[in-house]
């Protein structure tokens, strides 16, 4: 299967092995489980790296790993709303139910993707889909080489997965118009979260007012939303000008929130007045403190995890330097835990026994292996941690041992 050569999409489909719902706590409904699927695929950052299943799509490039991305998403987005057992391998017969919804939802929701003729070619719904996948992920224009232009390009495709849920979950057809008018309204939101995060630190820049009218250009917004979204940027914008409409979904909030931070991580480092807006806009969206805290340690990880592919960062940021700011992120997530990870600890007599080892003498690998792996294990379990996928191939042995709290070492070793 090459996602570039015609034929890809049925190709893949047969040869899907995982489940079509791969996570069985997707049919809670819940959004954070949903967060913790897309999350580490960077759907929502606007940079394809992992699967949301089990194929491995290392060899391909950024638009062929984002075509695999975005239709197993679609399809594990369509599968846990129509509330079908996540134990059930997909028949050939739901596979191409699901394709001809995903056809439905985007001649519907984008009309102007397909405007000519079905002929009969284009009649084979995985021919149709492929075309309009490909049309949806294609923008020409020479700012795409920036990597802001990618990210507000490629992660309204997240907008895409999220709004096929509840189509599939609604009434189809029926409520296109309304599903367009609420993406109209986020995609205005994005915009103007993007002027905040751009004005956070005092100056907007010719490259940032270039790039808003590529984002303004992109979002596809009404001409009355376009003369809107143009006057963010003839004056400062502030917290208490940005009007996020009413959004009940935790994922989409979260979604915004995160879109803030990336944008103040593409060119320096967060100052302390983009740090100041950052809480401010999760206030604003119905977040603590706490939780701003979080999605900036999400976006820290999921960079850290991909640092070698994140080619907008090199140069501009020393990994050493997020990496101590991310450490002592984590760590004071960790203390605020200090109580149960250590608890958690004291009931492994083998970890103690090593952890108390590891303070006067080298572990052995396979005792290393041991110890960093029942000690990722239960920061997994920290409910913070439980939604974010951090980067486990940053968090070496030890700055994993320099985490703990002292109390979590045996008592003879901790001076």
């Amino acid at each position: 299967m090459n996602p570039s050569v015609t034929g890809w999409l049925r190709a893949y489909c047969e040869n899907r092995t995982q489940s079509i719902a791969r996570n069985a706590a997707l049919l809670e409904g819940s959004e954070e489980v949903l967060y913790r699927m897309l999350q580490p695929t960077g759907l929502m950052y606007g940079h394809p790296v992992k699967h949301p299943g089990s194929l491995d799509i290392e060899s391909w490039d950024s638009v062929e790993k984002m075509k695999l991305i975005y239709a197993e998403s679609l399809f594990q987005i369509a599968t846990t709303n129509l509330g079908l057992n996540p134990e059930e391998p997909p028949t050939a017969d739901l596979t191409e139910h699901l394709v001809t919804e995903v056809n439905d939802y985007f001649l519907n929701i984008y009309p102007h993707l397909y405007q000519g003729k079905l002929t009969s070619s284009l009649e084979d719904p995985f021919y149709l889909a492929e075309t309009l996948i490909t049309k949806r992920l294609t923008v020409k224009t020479s700012l795409l080489k920036n990597y802001l232009a990618n990210l507000f390009h490629n992660s309204l495709l997240f907008l895409d997965v999220y709004y096929f849920g509840k189509w599939i979950k609604g009434m189809g057809s029926a409520s296109s118009r309304r599903l367009r008018e609420e993406k109209e309204a986020m995609r205005l939101a994005i915009l103007e979260v993007m002027a905040l995060a751009a004005f956070a630190d005092d100056s907007l820049q010719k490259e940032e007012r270039a790039l808003f009218e590529f984002f303004l250009h992109s979002a596809g917004l009404s001409p009355e939303k376009q003369i809107e979204a143009r006057q963010l940027l003839n004056s400062r914008v502030q917290i208490s000008d940005i009007h996020i409409p009413p959004v009940e979904s935790w994922i989409l909030r979260k979604y915004l929130l995160e879109m803030a931070i990336l944008i103040t991580w593409a060119d320096k480092d967060m100052s302390a007045k983009e740090q100041e807006m950052i809480d401010g806009l999760g206030l604003k969206l119905g977040f603590t403190t706490e939780d701003a805290s979080s999605s900036i340690l999400a976006v820290e990880s999921f960079v850290l995890a991909n640092w070698e592919g994140m080619h907008y960062l090199l140069g501009k940021h020393n990994m050493e330097r997020v990496g101590n700011r991310f450490v002592r992120r984590l760590k004071s997530f960790i203390n605020k835990n200090k109580d149960y990870v250590v608890q958690e600890v004291k009931e492994s007599k083998e970890l103690v026994t090593l952890l108390g080892k590891s303070r006067r003498t080298t572990l052995t690998e396979s005792e290393k292996r041991v110890v960093n792996k029942q000690l990722m294990d239960i920061l997994k379990t920290i409910p913070t941690f439980v939604i974010i996928a951090l980067p486990f191939t940053f968090i070496t042995l030890p700055i994993m041992i320099s985490l703990l709290p002292p109390s979590a070492f045996p008592s003879a070793f901790q001076e």
